[in-house]
Protein backbone atom coordinates (compact mmCIF):
# COMPACT_ATOMS: atom_id res chain seq x y z
CA UNK A 1 0.00 0.00 0.00
CA UNK A 2 3.02 2.61 0.28
CA UNK A 3 3.89 2.15 -3.82
CA UNK A 4 1.06 4.42 -4.26
CA UNK A 5 2.50 6.11 -7.33
CA UNK A 6 4.96 5.30 -10.01
CA UNK A 7 7.84 6.48 -8.93
CA UNK A 8 7.46 4.68 -5.63
CA UNK A 9 6.27 1.46 -7.37
CA UNK A 10 9.92 1.69 -9.55
CA UNK A 11 11.41 1.17 -5.58
CA UNK A 12 9.60 -2.22 -5.20
CA UNK A 13 12.10 -4.92 -4.75
CA UNK A 14 10.46 -7.67 -5.58
CA UNK A 15 9.42 -9.92 -8.67
CA UNK A 16 6.49 -11.18 -9.90
CA UNK A 17 7.42 -14.21 -8.88
CA UNK A 18 8.35 -13.80 -5.20
CA UNK A 19 4.60 -11.72 -5.07
CA UNK A 20 2.95 -14.87 -6.56
CA UNK A 21 4.81 -17.32 -4.39
CA UNK A 22 4.36 -15.42 -1.11
CA UNK A 23 0.49 -15.34 -2.13
CA UNK A 24 0.86 -19.34 -0.84
CA UNK A 25 1.61 -17.72 2.78
CA UNK A 26 -1.06 -15.03 2.62
CA UNK A 27 -4.05 -18.19 1.73
CA UNK A 28 -2.40 -20.15 4.79
CA UNK A 29 -2.29 -17.13 7.09
CA UNK A 30 -6.21 -15.98 6.69
CA UNK A 31 -6.73 -20.07 7.09
CA UNK A 32 -5.02 -19.84 10.19
CA UNK A 33 -6.89 -16.71 11.53
CA UNK A 34 -10.14 -18.24 10.11
CA UNK A 35 -9.12 -21.60 12.33
CA UNK A 36 -8.81 -19.40 15.43
CA UNK A 37 -11.41 -17.88 15.23
CA UNK A 38 -13.74 -21.10 15.29
CA UNK A 39 -11.27 -22.07 18.04
CA UNK A 40 -12.27 -19.48 20.00
CA UNK A 41 -16.27 -20.19 19.32
CA UNK A 42 -15.66 -23.98 19.41
CA UNK A 43 -13.71 -23.61 23.04
CA UNK A 44 -16.06 -21.24 24.40
CA UNK A 45 -19.42 -23.38 23.66
CA UNK A 46 -17.03 -26.33 24.90
CA UNK A 47 -16.24 -25.08 27.86
CA UNK A 48 -19.47 -24.28 29.36
CA UNK A 49 -20.29 -27.64 28.83
CA UNK A 50 -17.17 -29.18 30.73
CA UNK A 51 -17.91 -26.75 33.49
CA UNK A 52 -21.90 -27.56 33.64
CA UNK A 53 -20.60 -31.62 33.64
CA UNK A 54 -19.26 -31.11 37.37
CA UNK A 55 -22.36 -30.03 37.99
CA UNK A 56 -24.70 -32.84 36.67
CA UNK A 57 -24.82 -36.81 38.15
CA UNK A 58 -22.76 -38.71 36.11
CA UNK A 59 -25.75 -41.29 35.56
CA UNK A 60 -28.19 -38.12 34.34
CA UNK A 61 -29.10 -38.55 30.38
CA UNK A 62 -27.51 -35.32 29.98
CA UNK A 63 -24.10 -36.31 31.71
CA UNK A 64 -23.87 -38.71 28.96
CA UNK A 65 -24.99 -36.63 25.78
CA UNK A 66 -22.46 -34.10 26.93
CA UNK A 67 -19.59 -36.07 26.59
CA UNK A 68 -20.68 -37.78 23.48
CA UNK A 69 -21.00 -34.06 21.87
CA UNK A 70 -17.50 -33.29 22.88
CA UNK A 71 -15.92 -36.47 21.48
CA UNK A 72 -17.65 -35.51 18.30
CA UNK A 73 -16.50 -32.17 17.90
CA UNK A 74 -12.80 -33.02 18.68
CA UNK A 75 -12.92 -35.39 15.95
CA UNK A 76 -14.81 -32.96 13.73
CA UNK A 77 -11.54 -30.64 14.36
CA UNK A 78 -9.51 -33.34 13.60
CA UNK A 79 -10.77 -33.93 10.19
CA UNK A 80 -11.09 -30.32 9.69
CA UNK A 81 -14.50 -30.22 9.15
CA UNK A 82 -16.44 -26.95 9.58
CA UNK A 83 -18.37 -28.09 12.97
CA UNK A 84 -21.43 -26.46 12.17
CA UNK A 85 -23.52 -29.17 13.00
CA UNK A 86 -21.29 -30.14 16.48
CA UNK A 87 -21.51 -26.43 17.26
CA UNK A 88 -25.23 -26.20 16.81
CA UNK A 89 -25.26 -29.48 19.10
CA UNK A 90 -23.25 -27.74 21.87
CA UNK A 91 -25.87 -25.37 21.99
CA UNK A 92 -28.76 -27.42 22.64
CA UNK A 93 -27.10 -28.92 24.91
CA UNK A 94 -26.65 -25.88 26.92
CA UNK A 95 -29.92 -24.80 26.65
CA UNK A 96 -31.45 -28.08 28.09
CA UNK A 97 -28.62 -27.96 31.11
CA UNK A 98 -30.15 -24.33 31.66
CA UNK A 99 -33.31 -25.60 31.98
CA UNK A 100 -31.98 -28.45 34.30
CA UNK A 101 -29.92 -26.09 36.38
CA UNK A 102 -33.14 -23.57 36.83
CA UNK A 103 -35.33 -26.61 37.75
CA UNK A 104 -33.40 -27.83 40.35
CA UNK A 105 -32.24 -24.58 41.76
CA UNK A 106 -36.46 -24.10 42.11
CA UNK A 107 -36.48 -26.76 43.87
CA UNK A 108 -33.42 -26.48 46.19
CA UNK A 109 -34.48 -22.78 47.39
CA UNK A 110 -36.78 -20.94 48.74
CA UNK A 111 -38.26 -17.82 47.29
CA UNK A 112 -38.45 -14.15 49.26
CA UNK A 113 -42.17 -15.05 50.04
CA UNK A 114 -41.19 -18.14 52.27
CA UNK A 115 -38.65 -16.42 53.82
CA UNK A 116 -40.41 -14.19 55.23
CA UNK A 117 -42.70 -16.41 56.32
CA UNK A 118 -39.64 -18.33 58.31
CA UNK A 119 -39.49 -15.21 59.74
CA UNK A 120 -42.72 -15.06 61.01
CA UNK A 121 -43.13 -18.58 62.51
CA UNK A 122 -39.82 -17.74 64.59
CA UNK A 123 -42.03 -14.99 66.12
CA UNK A 124 -44.93 -17.18 66.44
CA UNK A 125 -46.90 -17.31 69.26
CA UNK A 126 -47.22 -21.25 69.42
CA UNK A 127 -42.99 -21.22 68.80
CA UNK A 128 -43.07 -18.94 72.27
CA UNK A 129 -45.02 -21.33 73.74
CA UNK A 130 -43.47 -24.18 73.32
CA UNK A 131 -39.77 -22.94 73.70
CA UNK A 132 -41.73 -22.04 77.62
CA UNK A 133 -42.54 -25.67 77.73
CA UNK A 134 -39.41 -27.15 76.96
CA UNK A 135 -38.55 -26.99 80.75
CA UNK A 136 -41.19 -29.35 81.61
CA UNK A 137 -39.70 -32.78 82.18
CA UNK A 138 -42.26 -34.94 80.33
CA UNK A 139 -42.15 -33.26 77.29
CA UNK A 140 -39.68 -33.98 74.41
CA UNK A 141 -37.93 -30.78 73.92
CA UNK A 142 -35.87 -32.60 70.64
CA UNK A 143 -38.76 -32.73 68.91
CA UNK A 144 -38.99 -28.48 69.01
CA UNK A 145 -34.91 -28.72 68.34
CA UNK A 146 -35.31 -30.73 65.34
CA UNK A 147 -37.77 -28.90 64.12
CA UNK A 148 -36.10 -25.53 64.54
CA UNK A 149 -33.07 -26.94 63.15
CA UNK A 150 -34.68 -28.28 59.85
CA UNK A 151 -36.61 -24.43 59.52
CA UNK A 152 -33.07 -23.32 59.79
CA UNK A 153 -31.67 -25.41 56.93
CA UNK A 154 -33.98 -24.08 54.66
CA UNK A 155 -32.07 -22.36 52.10
CA UNK A 156 -33.33 -19.11 50.12
CA UNK A 157 -32.55 -17.76 46.78
CA UNK A 158 -35.07 -15.25 44.45
CA UNK A 159 -32.26 -13.70 42.05
CA UNK A 160 -31.72 -16.07 39.73
CA UNK A 161 -32.72 -15.67 35.91
CA UNK A 162 -32.93 -18.03 32.80
CA UNK A 163 -29.88 -15.43 31.05
CA UNK A 164 -27.98 -15.55 34.18
CA UNK A 165 -27.10 -18.64 33.07
CA UNK A 166 -26.15 -18.09 30.07
CA UNK A 167 -22.24 -17.39 31.19
CA UNK A 168 -22.27 -19.09 34.63
CA UNK A 169 -22.97 -22.96 35.10
CA UNK A 170 -24.57 -22.29 39.07
CA UNK A 171 -26.17 -19.51 40.09
CA UNK A 172 -23.74 -16.15 40.99
CA UNK A 173 -26.20 -15.40 44.12
CA UNK A 174 -26.23 -18.10 46.00
CA UNK A 175 -23.51 -20.78 44.20
CA UNK A 176 -25.73 -23.65 44.71
CA UNK A 177 -23.89 -26.61 43.33
CA UNK A 178 -26.25 -30.06 42.39
CA UNK A 179 -23.45 -32.73 43.15
CA UNK A 180 -22.43 -31.00 46.15
CA UNK A 181 -26.12 -30.88 47.97
CA UNK A 182 -28.72 -33.95 48.57
CA UNK A 183 -31.06 -33.53 45.21
CA UNK A 184 -34.50 -33.19 47.57
CA UNK A 185 -37.33 -31.34 47.25
CA UNK A 186 -36.85 -28.47 50.27
CA UNK A 187 -39.67 -29.15 52.91
CA UNK A 188 -42.46 -25.67 51.88
CA UNK A 189 -43.05 -23.19 54.80
CA UNK A 190 -46.18 -24.55 54.65
CA UNK A 191 -45.34 -27.87 55.86
CA UNK A 192 -43.40 -25.90 58.60
CA UNK A 193 -46.31 -24.34 59.50
CA UNK A 194 -48.52 -27.84 59.99
CA UNK A 195 -45.57 -29.38 61.74
CA UNK A 196 -45.66 -26.25 64.53
CA UNK A 197 -49.24 -26.30 64.76
CA UNK A 198 -48.68 -30.11 65.11
CA UNK A 199 -46.21 -29.98 67.91
CA UNK A 200 -48.49 -27.67 69.94
CA UNK A 201 -51.48 -29.80 70.04
CA UNK A 202 -49.42 -33.08 71.02
CA UNK A 203 -47.24 -31.17 73.86
CA UNK A 204 -50.86 -29.97 74.86
CA UNK A 205 -52.34 -33.20 74.61
CA UNK A 206 -49.63 -34.93 76.55
CA UNK A 207 -49.59 -31.96 79.57
CA UNK A 208 -53.48 -32.70 79.70
CA UNK A 209 -53.55 -36.38 79.29
CA UNK A 210 -50.89 -36.52 82.53
CA UNK A 211 -52.89 -34.18 84.60
CA UNK A 212 -56.27 -36.16 84.44
CA UNK A 213 -53.53 -39.52 85.60
CA UNK A 214 -55.15 -40.24 88.92
CA UNK A 215 -51.41 -40.47 91.04
CA UNK A 216 -50.79 -36.36 89.61
CA UNK A 217 -54.52 -35.44 90.72
CA UNK A 218 -53.62 -36.99 94.38
CA UNK A 219 -50.30 -34.55 93.54
CA UNK A 220 -52.44 -31.54 92.22
CA UNK A 221 -54.35 -32.04 96.22
CA UNK A 222 -51.19 -30.47 97.47
CA UNK A 223 -50.83 -27.12 95.52
CA UNK A 224 -52.37 -23.89 96.60
CA UNK A 225 -55.64 -23.20 95.80
CA UNK A 226 -54.62 -20.54 93.12
CA UNK A 227 -52.63 -23.42 91.44
CA UNK A 228 -55.09 -25.68 91.59
CA UNK A 229 -58.01 -23.22 89.73
CA UNK A 230 -55.07 -22.71 87.14
CA UNK A 231 -54.73 -26.08 86.39
CA UNK A 232 -58.59 -26.81 86.30
CA UNK A 233 -58.90 -23.87 84.21
CA UNK A 234 -56.45 -25.29 81.83
CA UNK A 235 -57.43 -28.56 81.30
CA UNK A 236 -61.21 -27.47 80.87
CA UNK A 237 -59.88 -25.14 77.95
CA UNK A 238 -57.46 -27.63 76.48
CA UNK A 239 -55.35 -24.90 75.43
CA UNK A 240 -52.23 -23.19 76.18
CA UNK A 241 -53.29 -19.27 76.15
CA UNK A 242 -50.86 -17.30 73.85
CA UNK A 243 -48.42 -15.54 75.67
CA UNK A 244 -48.65 -18.41 77.76
CA UNK A 245 -48.80 -17.82 81.49
CA UNK A 246 -45.48 -18.60 82.95
CA UNK A 247 -47.56 -19.12 86.51
CA UNK A 248 -48.72 -22.25 84.64
CA UNK A 249 -45.64 -23.58 83.26
CA UNK A 250 -43.86 -23.20 86.46
CA UNK A 251 -46.55 -24.93 88.23
CA UNK A 252 -46.64 -27.97 85.78
CA UNK A 253 -42.69 -28.03 86.16
CA UNK A 254 -42.80 -28.68 90.16
CA UNK A 255 -45.88 -30.79 89.97
CA UNK A 256 -44.38 -32.82 86.97
CA UNK A 257 -40.87 -33.13 88.66
CA UNK A 258 -42.53 -34.62 91.31
CA UNK A 259 -43.88 -33.27 95.27
CA UNK A 260 -43.41 -35.21 98.09
CA UNK A 261 -45.99 -34.80 101.00
CA UNK A 262 -44.63 -34.65 104.69
CA UNK A 263 -47.47 -34.91 107.15
CA UNK A 264 -46.84 -33.39 111.00
CA UNK A 265 -49.45 -33.78 113.89
CA UNK A 266 -50.01 -30.72 116.34
CA UNK A 267 -48.34 -33.18 119.12
CA UNK A 268 -45.10 -32.80 117.16
CA UNK A 269 -45.27 -28.78 116.83
CA UNK A 270 -46.21 -28.79 120.56
CA UNK A 271 -43.11 -30.46 121.28
CA UNK A 272 -41.41 -28.82 119.28
CA UNK A 273 -42.33 -25.34 121.24
CA UNK A 274 -41.07 -26.72 124.25
CA UNK A 275 -44.01 -28.34 125.69
CA UNK A 276 -45.34 -25.59 127.09
CA UNK A 277 -41.85 -24.47 128.31
CA UNK A 278 -40.63 -20.62 127.47
CA UNK A 279 -38.52 -20.53 124.63
CA UNK A 280 -36.92 -17.02 123.48
CA UNK A 281 -37.59 -15.92 119.95
CA UNK A 282 -34.59 -17.29 118.86
CA UNK A 283 -34.88 -20.53 119.97
CA UNK A 284 -38.24 -21.03 118.88
CA UNK A 285 -36.58 -20.22 115.65
CA UNK A 286 -33.92 -22.46 115.63
CA UNK A 287 -36.35 -25.89 116.64
CA UNK A 288 -38.31 -24.76 114.32
CA UNK A 289 -36.09 -24.91 111.33
CA UNK A 290 -34.29 -28.31 112.84
CA UNK A 291 -37.31 -29.98 112.88
CA UNK A 292 -38.17 -28.84 109.83
CA UNK A 293 -34.61 -30.18 108.32
CA UNK A 294 -35.20 -33.80 110.25
CA UNK A 295 -38.83 -33.87 108.18
CA UNK A 296 -38.53 -32.20 104.80
CA UNK A 297 -34.13 -32.63 104.42
CA UNK A 298 -32.07 -30.12 102.51
CA UNK A 299 -33.41 -30.88 99.39
CA UNK A 300 -35.62 -28.63 96.78
CA UNK A 301 -38.08 -27.14 98.88
CA UNK A 302 -40.87 -26.40 96.01
CA UNK A 303 -40.91 -29.79 95.93
CA UNK A 304 -42.56 -30.46 99.11
CA UNK A 305 -45.67 -29.82 101.04
CA UNK A 306 -46.86 -30.29 104.66
CA UNK A 307 -49.72 -31.04 106.26
CA UNK A 308 -50.47 -30.56 109.41
CA UNK A 309 -52.24 -32.89 111.22
CA UNK A 310 -54.42 -33.44 114.25
CA UNK A 311 -52.59 -36.59 116.16
CA UNK A 312 -51.98 -37.58 119.63
CA UNK A 313 -49.04 -36.94 121.78
CA UNK A 314 -47.93 -41.00 121.90
CA UNK A 315 -47.62 -40.48 117.62
CA UNK A 316 -45.05 -37.43 118.52
CA UNK A 317 -41.54 -37.71 116.49
CA UNK A 318 -43.31 -40.34 113.75
CA UNK A 319 -43.05 -39.18 110.43
CA UNK A 320 -45.44 -40.11 107.78
CA UNK A 321 -44.61 -39.27 104.44
CA UNK A 322 -46.06 -40.15 100.64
Amino acid sequence: SVYNTPARLKNFKYSIADVEAMQEHILLAKRLRKLEQKAIDVTQKAQYIVNALNHVHVKHEWHAKAEGALEDILQALKAGEDCQTEIQGLQKLKDQYIELYYSMHSSARLGITDENKKDQLLQDGRYATLCQLTSISILPSRQLEEWKTKLEQLKFCWNLKRDGLEHAVICPHCRYRPKDEPYVQQVSIAKMDEELEELIASWTGTVVNTLNDAEIKDSIMLLNADQRQMLNEFVQDGNFSSPIDLKLVQTLKELFEGIRKVELTVDQLFQMAGNGNPLTVDELRNRFEALVRDYVGSGHGTRVRILLQKGDKQHGGQSRTT
